[in-house]
């Protein structure tokens, strides 16, 4: 099947794949998209296998629509940031995402290290 992946994440894919269990896979193709939602949503579309972070796929995953192929998690090193205007420091809708997000983080965190093989992300 082709492998829809996201132009912005080439080198998460070559890093999964490098460090594959069993060694690396070769798709039929890859299909360069504009983003991980365009590679769920060929996916979703029964087009080919995406790949994709756990968290924009968890949603589909949860919802029956997509299964996860491989249960293979690589570190991509990468992390989230909240920016807002410095106006909004004080605003309760600011600070209850804030919270939730370093509360998020820290429960990834702890499910990869009860994972062996599999470093933990910020």
């Amino acid at each position: 099947m082709p492998l829809f992946l996201s132009q912005h994440r080439k080198e998460n894919y070559a890093r999964w794949n490098a460090t594959l269990p069993g060694g690396p896979i070769r798709p039929a193709a890859v299909m360069m998209v504009d983003s991980a939602g365009l590679a769920l949503r060929a996916a979703t579309d029964g087009a080919g296998v995406a790949l994709a972070g756990v968290e924009i796929a968890s949603f589909d995953v949860g919802a029956g629509r997509l299964a996860q192929l491989f249960p293979h998690r690589a570190p991509t090193g990468g992390g989230y940031f909240l920016v807002y205007p410095e106006a909004l420091a004080r605003d309760r809708r600011v600070r209850n995402l804030s919270r939730w997000m370093v509360e998020a983080s820290a429960g990834e965190r702890a499910h990869a290290q009860r994972q062996p093989g599999r470093e933990p992300r910020a």
